[in-house]
């Protein structure tokens, strides 16, 4: 691993940290360089190269997606450690201060709703406005998953324990769990994420946060990317569901495409990917493919989104010409 000691970097033998988890890792390297010592580890994903590894730092805290563990691992570096004294060097810090000021003060309703649910308020709304992905993208919520209530916001801090926050950040919205009632993540499994969510929630037609959580702790300590895993999961459900046997998916070395649907041979290797261009033709829309006309995504967009939608789209007021065009 490499230690950045005040500036000063050192590479230094990892064998006794290789193929641990990342909660372990962190934790052997604060008690060899104290709590103030932070690092960034790479868990078992990374070490095999796993293209969905991450990296891992407080316990839980992602660089996902990329495969950026894997880059990691290929170079056999389990995990940047960094400590010291330096100071942040500011330019103006008098300005920079009555700008935070500023700035607190304009975001604090943000700050306040945040710091209590962080990403983890929209979920359920999420899985019935289009914006969450469902039964493995091929559904839609309101049908598949028409009881969304286990994934409200206060479902994700039934079993909250403590605040948290990145650096400085004044919204600290991040947060930890007590250890798991239903299922057996430890205290300190880190609350869940809206992406977390989606992927092991309304993707695979779940809704027991317990659950979620659960998973959640084992990707984070494996250094695996969570919207990969919940992804890879929904398909594998789904080619269950259409037939193909278990030991088949698992051992098999291709994507077989179209046949999965068809069971067609000719069909084999066949995949579809839209595009831009004759766009009129090439309905289903949106990610989760809830709407067959294009008119019925511009009326989406032109009313400010759907029920409960947090991205900040506001009311076109298109004319019906506008929209015709």
């Amino acid at each position: 691993y490499l230690l950045i000691d005040n500036g000063k970097a050192t590479l230094k033998d990892a064998g006794d940290l290789w193929g641990k988890g990342t909660g372990e890792t962190e934790e052997t390297l604060e008690s060899e360089y104290g709590k103030s010592a932070k690092a960034v580890c790479i868990g078992p994903a990374g070490e095999r190269q796993s293209l969905c590894a991450c990296i891992i730092t407080n316990r839980g805290d992602a660089a996902g997606r990329s495969g950026l563990g894997a880059v990691m691992g290929s170079k056999k570096l389990k995990a940047i450690v960094a400590k010291g004294e330096m100071q942040v060097p500011i330019h103006d810090l008098e300005a920079a201060n009555a700008l935070r000021k500023e700035q607190r003060e304009y975001a604090k309703n943000f700050i306040e709703f945040f710091g209590i649910y962080g990403t983890s308020s929209h979920g359920d709304s999420s899985a019935h406005s289009g914006d969450t992905p469902v039964k493995n993208w091929g559904g839609v919520g309101v049908v598949e998953v028409p009881d969304v209530s286990g994934l409200n916001k206060d479902k994700m801090v039934a079993n909250l324990d403590k605040r948290k926050g990145c650096w400085h950040c004044p919204a600290a919205c991040k947060a930890t769990l007590k250890a798991g009632r239903e299922y057996p993540y430890p205290a300190g499994t880190h609350r869940l994420e809206y992406e977390t969510i989606g992927a092991f929630g309304a993707n695979c037609c779940n809704t027991n946060a317990e659950s979620i959580a659960m998973v959640n702790y084992l990707c984070n300590d494996y250094g695996f990317d969570t919207i990969s895993g919940g992804s890879i999961i929904a398909f594998a459900m789904e080619l269950y569901q259409k037939g193909m046997p278990e030991e088949e998916y698992r051992a098999g070395d291709d994507d077989l495409g179209l046949y999965h649907v068809t069971k067609q041979p000719k069909d084999k290797g066949k995949f579809r990917t839209p595009s831009l261009r004759e766009l009129r033709w090439t309905a289903p829309y949106m990610h989760n493919g809830a709407f067959w006309e294009l008119a019925e995504v511009v009326d989406f967009y032109n009313a400010g989104g759907g029920a409960g939608q947090t991205a900040g789209l506001q009311p076109l007021g298109l004319s019906d010409g506008e929209k015709a065009d």
